[in-house]
């Protein structure tokens, strides 16, 4: 004898239009949410730690964006959020406005497959001349792209660079600075000493 269970024979005895509707909501469902882009979709080539001076310039972080779907990828935005992350460092090295992000040649048009494209974030830093603490300050930068491929819509994932801001270096003495002091100061000895000898 073959048993079937409760739940086959309701399965088995739906009706062939609701089977079609539940198919339906599933792949709605499955759209809903904004897939992340694989390395087989995307490769996304950036700095993960930089070192800045406090030298009052603005700086940047550049991302090299590489389609490798298959397909054109088209770019429709790029955000980028700042966060400090200083633990007992010095509150003033960190970043200052301006601040911004360009998507570079990454839009409008598409990125075809096998192209590479650039973006950027850019940021500021204080001016520490003069400063002495020789201290730093980090913060961090997060960035993520959207876009689309195939009519689907997809996102990096977050894209993290830590950045540390150093005081600038206090200069040094300059080498050859002392020497018009001394040959004063030896010429100086030496005519004394001849006035002495002549005295003697």
């Amino acid at each position: 004898m073959h048993l079937r269970s409760p739940f086959s024979q309701k399965v088995i005895q739906l009706p062939r239009r609701r089977v079609w509707l539940l198919m339906l909501c599933s792949a709605v469902s499955l759209n809903l949410s904004l897939p992340s882009a694989r390395s087989d979709t995307l490769t996304v080539a950036f700095p993960t730690a930089i070192t800045v001076p406090e030298n009052n310039l603005i700086h940047f972080v550049t991302y090299a964006l590489t389609n490798v779907s298959g397909a054109n990828i088209t770019f429709s935005a790029m955000v980028s959020v700042f966060s400090n992350i200083i633990a007992g460092g010095d509150p003033s090295d960190i970043w200052t406005d301006p601040i911004s992000t360009d998507i570079g040649n990454c839009s409008p048009n598409p990125l075809a497959n096998g192209a590479r494209c650039l973006a950027n974030t850019s940021f500021m830093v204080p001016d520490g001349t003069g400063e002495t603490d020789a201290n730093f300050g980090q913060f961090t930068i997060t960035t993520h792209f959207s876009f689309s491929l195939r009519g689907v819509s997809m996102s990096t994932d977050d894209l993290i660079t830590t950045v540390t801001v150093t005081d600038p270096p206090v200069p040094g003495p300059i080498a050859g600075a002392g020497l018009p002091g001394l040959i004063f100061a030896g010429a100086g000895l030496l005519a004394w000493w001849r006035r002495r000898q002549s005295a003697a």
